[in-house]
């Protein structure tokens, strides 16, 4: 199936396996409603009133494959950007135990041999350093810049988990010299819009204002992938016209990061192995669309990002949007409960977003942070631990999400 098909066929299941149309006619439920308007109406979700300055306190979007953490100013608003699939692959080898048999160190406990076990873990902890981690890697970063010069005033972010979006809206105040200060002054506003498509691995971001003095100095983003010790610098290329950057996994794997906006076609500059690009909008709306694509999803990565960027674009903002929502509406209508219980209810509702932002059939089952990577070397290597930490990414257990709530 080809990308522009995933994009207009808003009823399939696009680059996964299995279709989320699994809920039962409405004929056996014993009563009714409308599950979206229900999350909406009780602002289920995460809402902040003044920017966040760390990572950890902000908004995930993701589809079960791609993922992206939206926090940060206005004038520099972050996605951490992510993929189930972006590991340390190279051969782990021995296990992290002590470097002697278990007859051998059974014999050292017995007999309390501290100096032995002392030295049996010495020479293991040695080895260990010779080692590869296992270990997930993050995907990248994407800055926005929009109104520098200004104090983001009335700020407001929010994520819907019932739409999987996330929109940030602020007045850029002190951007331009009003010509006396009134309560009128204060009506101006900028937006920025996100989410990760349901059902394929673009991150779509739509901003606009409605400020007097227009863009002012215009729209400025960069995206990039920063250094890891255990992995080649990444690089800048060129696939038909459009830049990326190409980045070496550890174990022979590689991805591309992929970016451009709506309204003609970007100059992007390679600085320091940043893509860096700016551009005015000529009205006041634009979109700007980010893919990642692996080399375990595809045999051309670059050529299937770049079709991947194009079919967005052909297929527009609003019709993306749709088939996405729709896509979530299906998924809330599965099943779904009210009780008098709220914040139960609401931890309960988050874990299902959760759930489905990073799992999906047919994708790689994600490690202990999902899809949601920042640090080259995460805490507890953000892999597969198989005790409470890896059951706790299928339950309620570990859910309530950050924000004013």
């Amino acid at each position: 199936m080809k990308t522009k098909d995933i994009f207009e066929r808003s009823d399939s299941s696009g680059l996964f396996s299995v279709p989320v149309n699994q809920s039962l006619n409405p004929g056996y439920n014993r009563f009714r409603m409308d599950v979206v308007k229900y999350l909406e109406e009780r602002n289920y979700g995460i809402v902040y009133d003044e920017p966040q300055a760390l990572w950890t306190n902000s908004c995930p979007l993701g589809n079960g494959d791609m993922g992206a953490l939206v926090y940060g100013a206005p004038e520099a608003l972050h996605f951490v950007l992510g993929k189930t699939d972006l590991w340390d692959y190279r051969e782990f080898g021995e296990g992290l135990h002590p470097a002697v048999s278990i007859e051998r160190l059974r014999e050292i406990i017995l007999n309390k041999d501290h100096k032995a076990l002392r030295e049996a873990t010495e020479k293991q902890r040695l080895q260990s350093y010779k080692k590869p981690v296992i270990t997930g890697k993050p995907g990248g970063m994407l800055r926005i810049e929009l109104f520098g010069p200004s104090l983001p005033a009335r700020y407001r972010q929010r994520l819907s988990i019932a739409k999987a979006e996330c929109t940030v809206t602020w007045t850029p105040f002190g951007y331009a010299p009003p010509v006396r200060y009134e309560p009128d002054e204060w009506t101006h506003t900028a937006t920025v819009k996100s989410f990760i498509h349901a059902s394929a691995n673009v991150l779509a971001v739509r901003m606009s204002q409605d400020m007097a003095t227009g863009w002012g100095n215009g729209v400025r983003f960069s995206f990039w992938r920063d250094a890891d010790p255990a992995a080649a610098p990444s690089v800048v290329r060129d696939e038909g016209g459009l830049k990326y950057i190409y980045q070496e996994l550890p174990g022979g794997e590689h991805f591309v990061l992929m970016a451009d906006v709506s309204d003609g076609r970007v100059e992007l500059h390679d600085s320091l192995g940043r893509l860096e690009g700016s551009f005015l909008p000529g009205k006041k709306e634009t979109e700007l669309y980010l893919t990642l694509v692996t080399s375990r999803e595809s045999k051309n990565p670059a050529r299937q990002a770049k079709e991947n960027i194009e079919s967005a674009k052909a297929t527009g903002w609003e019709n993306m949007r749709t088939g996405h929502r729709k896509w979530w509406q299906g998924y809330w209508e599965r099943g779904y409960v009210a009780t008098p219980f709220e914040t139960l209810e609401k931890c309960w509702y988050y874990a299902l977003y959760l759930q489905a932002s990073i799992c999906r059939p047919g994708r790689m089952s994600p490690g202990l942070q999902g899809n949601w990577i920042k640090e080259n070397y995460p805490a507890w290597n953000a892999d597969f631990h198989n005790n409470i930490n890896m059951q706790v990414l299928y339950g309620a257990l570990h859910c309530q999400p950050p924000g004013t709530w």
